[in-house]
């Protein structure tokens, strides 16, 4: 039966006012019955939970998405860099030999391992005939960041493709291609974050790869 929200009073049916105090009656209210608990009431409708259940679920989306978006701009500002600091502050390379061997082996025909390296003062070195490799560790012992990749080839056949598997090795997503026109310049360069030094002294080349620093 309806009641009035002010004072409690039974209504009449359609009854507009209270009999009682006169308070309007704008909404139908139904009073619990005897042995109806709370709970038994008559609960909010479907749809407006259907609605609240959207609002949520596009709030938790548009999260999210915000979210999605910080991590993608994060990655695509630092991710891409085969450069950064040690612990001392020193700009280096983002690989140590160990890391610089696994991803010379991924492009390379010819398998490096790290002990086919010899330690000096500076870092780590291998020669291979008419093929000479040095990355420099001078920062600290290894394992540690390179501070640098020195590579000499003996040739006069153009790149050799262990030159092209170094690079590769430092920058794993470039072609076959864009290293060789890169190296093939003969001169001084840039590889992204990246300076080149170019050395060519009868049939030997030497290319020396350096972190860049602005």
């Amino acid at each position: 039966m309806p009641y009035c929200e002010k004072c409690g009073n039974n209504l009449a049916d359609g009854a507009m006012f209270c009999s009682k105090c006169g308070n309007s009656v704008n909404t139908l209210n139904v009073a619990p019955k005897p042995n109806q608990s709370v709970a038994d009431l008559p609960k909010e409708s479907s749809s407006k939970k259907s609605f609240m259940s959207k609002r949520l679920l596009a709030l938790l989306l548009s999260i999210v998405v915000v979210i999605v978006a910080i991590v993608t701009v994060v990655l695509l500002v630092s991710g891409d860099s085969v450069v950064t600091k040690n612990e001392d502050g020193e700009t280096v390379f983002t690989f140590t030999l160990s890391n610089f061997v696994d991803r010379y082996n991924e492009n390379s025909n010819y398998t490096l391992s790290v002990d086919d390296f010899e330690k000096n003062e500076e870092g780590y070195v291998l020669y291979e005939g008419d093929f000479y490799i040095s990355v420099d560790v001078s920062f600290g012992n290894y394992p540690c960041y390179a501070s640098s990749v020195y590579m000499t080839c003996y040739t006069d056949n153009g790149i050799p493709d262990k030159a092209v598997d170094v690079v590769q090795a430092i920058y794993p997503d470039m072609s076959d291609e864009e290293v060789r026109k890169q190296l093939g310049r003969g001169q001084d360069g840039r590889f992204d974050d990246v300076t080149l030094y170019y050395h060519d002294r009868e049939e030997i080349e030497t290319w020396h790869f350096f972190p860049y620093i602005p």
